[in-house]
């Protein structure tokens, strides 16, 4: 267990190990007090400190001298031989017989890519500025990586075939898959408008939480509105007629549909239409 001298902070408030145990107990205490252990801060990903964030850090824009990148030191940089020792490795070269990483830019071994006397240079292969076209990775280049037992050329991405475009039935008899009641009326105004919106808020809510149940195959509500003529038609979608048909019969029809009429002729101007659609999308 953690060293119980010094004080804890829960909340902004430190405690010591006997406020701990007093409060908790001696067995609950010793976890919350180990629970309560201050967590170390994440080192910043340029430079590896602790005391600072990446967006703080001033270093942020400075290259790195082992692999030529910008945003972050050496001493942190993944490229490096031996991680532990990245830090030693930044600004000097390695020896001859010691393991290094080649140039990035002429594949030499003596030195590193932010010393290369080359690194302005164009590739020959790919036309790209920053290497030699012998170590340069694209197709040709010295440095290509060729499978084995395969040609050089590259597989070609494999195409899904595409979808036919959905068709409404042109021979034989219209085939009813999905029904909608449908419910058409005319508004004075934006006001009403929105007042018939809020009602069909509340059925879309309670159709929804009773899909497993009452609402069985409610797929969705549609609701179209004329702002010109005021004119607002509601469509209330079904999977299959026989779920329009068990809805019909349920009780939870009475507690939701036939009060939304009741309530929508208060608030429309003239008669309310409504009817069972056939209902297709393409």
């Amino acid at each position: 267990m953690a060293p119980r001298a010094e004080k804890r902070e829960v909340d902004g408030v430190k405690y010591t190990w006997e406020e701990f145990s007093d409060f908790y107990g001696a067995k609950k205490g010793a976890k919350k007090w180990d629970d309560a252990e201050p967590r170390q801060a994440k080192a910043c990903t340029v430079c590896g400190k602790t005391n600072h964030t990446r967006a703080d850090c001033k270093h942020k824009d400075k290259e790195c001298s082992i692999c030529g990148k910008t945003g972050h030191l050496a001493s942190v940089c993944r490229q490096a031989d031996d991680g532990a020792g990245a830090g030693k490795a930044a600004g000097r070269k390695k020896s001859e017989s010691g393991s290094t990483k080649a140039c990035l830019v002429c594949g030499e071994t003596d030195h590193l890519k932010a010393d290369c006397k080359l690194k302005d240079s164009v590739c020959g292969n790919c036309g790209r500025s920053g290497h030699l076209s012998k170590v340069c990775r694209a197709e040709g280049g010295g440095n290509e990586k060729a499978e084995k037992g395969a040609t050089k050329e590259k597989k070609e991405k494999r195409e899904r075939p595409a979808r036919p475009l959905r068709q409404l039935a042109t021979e034989g008899e219209v085939p009813i898959t999905r029904v909608a009641r449908v419910y058409r009326a005319k508004v004075a105004d934006e006001a009403a408008a929105l007042k018939l919106d809020a009602l069909m808020n509340d059925v879309h809510t309670k159709l929804s939480a009773n899909r497993a149940e009452q609402a069985k195959g409610y797929v969705k509500m549609t609701r179209t509105l004329c702002k010109t003529e005021w004119a607002y038609e509601c469509s209330i979608v079904w999977a299959t007629f026989d779920d329009f048909t068990a809805y019909k019969g349920s009780e939870l029809r009475k507690e939701v549909t036939l009060p939304l009429e009741a309530k929508v002729k208060e608030i429309i101007t003239g008669d309310l239409y409504s009817g069972v659609r056939v209902f297709d999308e393409l």
